[in-house]
């Protein structure tokens, strides 16, 4: 058993590494959003489906055939190597992301993807032939043991100690190792020959027959439906889990991690013993667990960020037992465990297909997640009525079934309310790849109609609709900002007074209220990635005062840049605004060191950028600070305050410049934050090594970052 545990778990790890390693390289070229991992996951999921497809296909055929071939294609396989894809890889605006994240994987792990995904259910299958009286399900829990370790390891081992090449050598070279010992395993198979069942392998047999709900009989159509059904479930809990925490932190890997992670020890305490999974317990707790969530996503300050993440993952966690531990108690004879393992994974890919594929199309949020609640909410009714703690007296059944009734109709009737007040409230709205857009009007403390940009639930601008105040700045940009400083108060080195025309860059367009502080004459170049945004501004907004020149790049901000520069077309902004940190998914590469090489090449040498760095969770003013001491730039912190009457909120910007002459006028002095002893110290991040878990800050809002329902 020893080379199958081996081998296995080998395969197992190197399916669930290169799965962040992966989604980490092209995170950066697709705005850092969590739509990246929703994609990235589905793809996994496809090519899982595939693999247990080509596992049972080839499990149906001759022994030396079975051997042959699998050892063929895996050295077959080694073609596809390296799996870091290079610069020509880098997306355009003409191609949707979906499909070229999708193109990219096929290329570069698709194969190898495939072959470790087919490991585990096809060399259970031989085992369970060459010793017909040994359980081969502990072999699938131990390839989840695996899996969670991959997991596991990655973000206190591999990341933070390698570079991401050497991440993906490693990598390759234990694949190396891998396929040599498949393909040794693959040829002792189809040249060896059965084990004849002995006496204690007969009634090992005979016991496994009795193990599993279904013994020895074939699972009829309503067992594979079950299966699809409870798959699908747990898929699109993972998925619509990990979205939200990556909208509410950022999009990073151990914010990936720790949901699969969650989602893959429940398959091993499923699988492990039949005793770790009670129904009486776990389908009780899918109903408070779901009340608690809801209560929360309606009033996220009720909780820290900590205690929300927490309350996710352990929605996820009961979720998963549930569907898990059905799957677990309904499993069929280990002869059919590869059709099992097949509808387990056609189940998964579903989900991931409904997820990213399907309900971006069908709603205007992100309500996959609250239909999921409400699913398992019904499948919690149906289980509980297979099993009844011995307390319950059997004229309490009904009841008790009529309560979960209840429940579900409540959830179901939350998810309803949420989705219609949505809706009503939105004066436009739209979905996409890069998440959630929505207009809505309402009148601020003093009467005053307003009109504000919501992404998610963060705002991204707001505009009074009365013509007279419709060019006040508001939100972050008020005129004690520091981007107001940096734009009001910019001269260049060995001028006096005021500067002609600017040149000014800015990193997100938002509803495009900075554009109140450009001059006729001024040139205003905004990079967005999102063209619903674009959109958005273009048909709601109206900051920009004729007499100055606007381009919009569509795009991420740094991949565009980079292509600039290699067309060599330096833009020499005078100011460069970066304003692509206030949402709750922060893009850290646009904060390496690596990414202010870029900056520093488009400005000009006496130009300045202003970091905008509010944010309700992370404090970025440290990243900001290693930036500039590694530059040799001056850092002046600017804090302004929240003046309801004017509708903006404090704000905290960075400026960093090497021009003294604005760095030392009165009114940039005078503007200036000190900084302090207790401020974040300064910390350099790269693309390789980028913590953003250091900067959460796991207590109270530092500063204001309003949201919107």
């Amino acid at each position: 058993m020893a080379r199958y545990a081996s081998t296995i778990f080998l395969g197992a790890f190197l399916v669930f590494l290169v799965q962040p390693l992966i989604g980490k390289v092209i995170l950066p070229w697709y705005g850092g959003g969590p739509s990246v991992w929703t994609v990235c996951m589905l793809f996994f999921q496809v090519l899982l489906l595939a693999g247990y497809l080509y596992a049972h296909w080839l499990a149906g055929r001759p022994r030396v055939f079975q051997g042959f071939v699998h050892a063929g294609v895996l050295i077959a396989s080694l073609i596809t190597l390296p799996i870091l894809p290079d610069a020509n890889w880098r997306p355009t605006p003409d191609v949707h992301p979906t499909w070229a994240i999708l193109l990219l994987l096929l290329r570069h792990v698709g194969a190898p993807f495939l072959l470790l995904a087919a490991t585990g259910p096809l060399l259970q299958r031989w085992f369970s032939e060459e010793r017909p009286g040994r359980s081969p399900y502990r072999l699938y829990a131990l390839s989840n043991l695996a899996s969670l370790s991959a997991l596991l390891l990655y973000p206190v081992a591999f990341e933070p100690m390698l570079r991401l090449a050497d991440q993906a050598n490693l990598w390759t070279t234990v694949y190396l190792a891998f396929v040599a010992l498949c393909a040794f395993l693959s040829m002792k198979f189809a040249l060896g020959r059965v084990v004849e069942v002995n006496a204690a392998d007969a009634r090992e047999v005979e016991r496994l027959a009795t193990f599993v709900e279904g013994g020895d009989k074939p699972p009829r159509p309503a067992h594979y439906a079950l299966w699809l059904v409870l798959s699908a479930i747990g898929s699109v809990m993972l998925l619509a889990t990990t979205n939200r925490m990556s909208q509410e932190i950022a999009s990073i890997p151990l914010l990936w991690i720790l949901p699969l992670a969650m989602y893959l020890a429940t398959f091993i305490v499923c699988f492990d013993r039949d005793k770790w999974y009670r129904r009486w317990l776990f389908a009780p707790l899918v109903f408070v667990c779901a009340a608690a969530v809801l209560y929360v996503i309606y009033y996220p300050s009720l909780l820290g960020i900590r205690n929300q993440i927490a309350l996710f993952l352990l929605t996820l966690v009961v979720v998963c037992m549930v569907c898990h531990g059905e799957l677990a108690r309904s499993r069929p004879a280990p002869r059919y465990l590869t059709a099992f393992y097949l509808t387990i994974s056609t189940g998964g890919a579903l989900g991931g297909v409904f997820v990213a594929l399907v309900a971006p199309l069908l709603f205007r949020g992100y309500w996959e997640y609250h239909l999921c609640l409400v699913a398992a909410a019904v499948l919690a009714v149906f289980a509980l009525r297979h099993s009844w703690p011995v307390r319950i007296r059997p004229q309490y059944k009904r009841p008790v079934l009529t309560g979960g009734a209840v429940l579900c109709v409540a959830v179901a009737a939350s998810f309803t309310i949420e989705t219609v007040d949505y809706q009503m409230r939105a004066v436009d709205s739209s979905r996409s790849f890069f998440g959630t857009l929505r207009v809505v009007e309402h009148t601020d403390e003093f009467g005053r109609p307003i009109r504000v940009l919501l992404h998610g639930s963060t705002e991204h601008g707001a505009q009074y609709l009365d013509p007279r105040l419709a060019g006040q700045p508001t939100t972050y940009y008020g005129s004690g900002s520091g981007v107001s400083v940096a734009l009001k108060h910019f001269t260049r080195e060995g001028q006096r007074g005021k500067a002609g025309p600017l040149r000014i860059g800015v990193v997100g367009l938002g509803a495009g209220t900075v554009g109140c502080y450009a001059r006729r004459g001024d040139y205003m170049r905004f990079y967005e990635i999102d063209p619903g945004v674009i959109k958005m501004a273009d048909k709601h907004f109206n900051f920009i005062a004729d007499g100055v020149g606007v381009d919009y790049v569509l795009g991420d901000a740094r991949v565009t840049m980079q292509r600039e520069l290699e067309a060599g077309q330096p833009q020499r902004f005078d100011v460069l605004i970066l304003d692509a940190f206030t949402s709750d998914a922060i893009p850290m590469h646009l904060l390496t060191r690596e990414a202010l090489d870029v900056y520093m090449q488009h400005l000009r040498p006496d130009g300045v950028i202003a970091f905008h760095v509010s944010n309700q969770h992370v404090d970025l003013a440290g990243v900001v600070r290693g930036l500039a001491d590694h530059h040799r730039l001056s850092a002046i912190r600017v804090l302004s305050d929240a003046h309801p009457m004017q509708a903006t909120y404090s704000a905290d910007w960075v400026l960093l410049t090497r021009n003294q002459r604005f760095a030392e006028s009165k009114p940039v002095f005078a503007a200036a934050t000190p900084w302090r002893e207790d401020d974040a110290q300064p910390v350099l991040w790269t693309d390789d090594h980028a913590s953003l878990w250091s900067a959460i800050d796991f207590g109270t809002t530092r500063t204001a970052n309003p949201t919107g329902g």
